[in-house]
């Protein structure tokens, strides 16, 4: 199974994708979707942000009480 990122919207029977989407496919369903300019290549997981640190760390230490 290889991940995809989609470049345009994606509805078949089993799923809807719209750009921006990453999904899993298998191998020759991503080769067609990128040979075909619909989608690209995720090589690794995006790393996933909770938030502004400092702006967390802000919040935190205005949320002690006095």
């Amino acid at each position: 199974m290889k991940k995809v990122k989609m470049l345009t919207t994606l509805a078949d029977a089993k799923r809807v994708a719209f750009p921006g989407s990453v999904i899993e496919v298998d191998e020759q369903e991503a080769t067609d979707l990128v040979d075909g300019g619909f989608a690209e290549l995720v090589e690794s997981e995006p790393e996933v942000v909770e938030g502004d640190g400092e702006k967390a760390a802000a919040k935190k230490a205005g949320s002690k009480s006095a």
